[in-house]
């Protein structure tokens, strides 16, 4: 006769301990609550990943979180001190194309623009594995995260997506729910009939 629930938003557990059946419903007032915490080194990579950031940040949180993290570019492992590196230095190339015609019935215009970032310091890394327990009490976990780089202002500006954000998150409101179930659950009591 109890349930958990579980707002994956906000990773807080409610088990209503006497919510009972349909058939023998319960006074559903006897409600346990707990909020999980975040872990620093979660809290960090949210605050990286909520919005675009210097490319100095970008850097500066590679370097501390070290322990934390994989970069790689097209698959290939990188040092994360040379992946750091490479984002400290970043070259933004572009080059703009227009032709023009024009005759006497008909006229025809066309622009190319192309935009590509780079490094004098090495590759550039395109992933970032960041591995830490999100929640105080939840196992570990990997997330992948996409690297991007914005160049439509004077100084290049990074983008950091964790990829498939929405399945870690539910992902880890089943894990907070289980483990809530096994806290409250008697271990060793016959079911009741």
């Amino acid at each position: 006769g109890a349930a958990i629930f579980v707002d994956p938003r906000q990773m807080q557990a409610t088990a209503v301990l006497n919510l009972g059946t349909p058939e023998q419903p319960g006074h559903a007032d006897n409600i346990s609550m707990l909020a999980a915490k975040k872990t620093a080194a979660y809290q960090s990579l949210l605050n990286m990943t909520s919005t675009h950031v210097k490319q100095a940040a970008v850097a500066e949180w590679l370097e501390d979180w070290v322990p934390h993290i994989a970069c790689f570019d097209k698959a290939e492992k990188m040092v994360t001190p040379a992946a750091t590196l490479a984002i400290r230095n970043l070259t933004i190339d572009t080059a703009r194309k227009l032709q023009s015609t024009v005759e006497q019935l008909s006229s025809s215009h066309s622009s190319f623009e192309s935009v590509r970032a780079s490094s004098m310091s090495g590759a550039v890394p395109d992933l970032i594995y960041f591995t830490c327990e999100p929640y105080a009490g939840l196992n570990e976990r990997q997330f992948v995260l996409r690297l991007s780089v914005l160049t439509s202002d004077s100084k290049p500006v990074l983008s950091l997506r964790i990829i498939k954000a929405e399945q870690h998150i539910e992902e880890m409101a089943e894990e907070l729910a289980a483990k809530v179930a096994d806290a409250i659950v008697p271990k060793n009591l016959p079911p009741i009939p």
